[in-house]
């Protein structure tokens, strides 16, 4: 790709597809896992509280890390192969340094608020080990695949930053639900 912009109908054209495959897999996840999940946060109605700020953390970061990768890739500090490695290791070490404090600022929040509003006998480090585990997993996972995306899709001649995003959202979304419920369920 010679340039690092793209007109608004390159941006339409590229995205139009992404946009409604993901908007088509989100209603049925969010329908499955609306059932799944229903009786689950009767239960633990505490981790509704984490589970919109951890899902949108979890898609920031990891679209804050590809924005970085995409950059990097178009301005040639680093290669098709992610050479060299220690640019990627370093944007990846700040992304998971920020999650992590993320994370725990969020799993104090959901126990104090676990404490005095639902009043539910929960162990707090179990609070803290499910919502740290699924949002680094889930930002690890999702930023892996978004890696790849951008280096296949540069390739191929099109722009990463109109197909990631979505797409490690979305994903993003439902594996950090998913485990948000199977962690919960195995720790409370």
């Amino acid at each position: 790709m010679s340039s690092y912009r793209s007109s608004p109908g390159e941006i339409i054209r590229d995205s139009i597809v992404v946009l409604i495959g993901v908007l088509f897999i989100s209603v049925l996840t969010g329908h499955r896992l609306e059932e799944a999940t229903q009786l689950f946060f009767v239960q633990y109605p505490f981790l509704i509280i984490a589970l919109p700020s951890m899902i949108s953390q979890c898609g920031d970061l990891s679209d804050v890390f590809l924005a970085h990768i995409t950059s990097k890739v178009y301005l040639s500090t680093v290669d098709e192969h992610l050479r060299p490695y220690s640019e990627v290791i370093s944007d990846f070490i700040g992304v998971f340094l920020s999650g992590s404090t993320s994370f725990f600022l969020l799993s104090t929040i959901v126990t104090v608020l676990n404490f005095l509003i639902f009043k539910r006998n929960v162990f707090f480090l179990s609070i803290y080990l499910v919502i740290m585990l699924s949002g680094l997993i889930t930002m690890t996972i999702m930023s892996t695949i978004g890696v790849f995306l951008v280096l296949y899709l540069y390739k191929k001649g099109l722009n990463p930053d109109n197909f990631t995003a979505p797409i490690t959202t979305t994903g993003g979304d439902f594996l950090a639900t998913l485990l948000l419920v199977l962690l919960s369920s195995v720790l409370f």
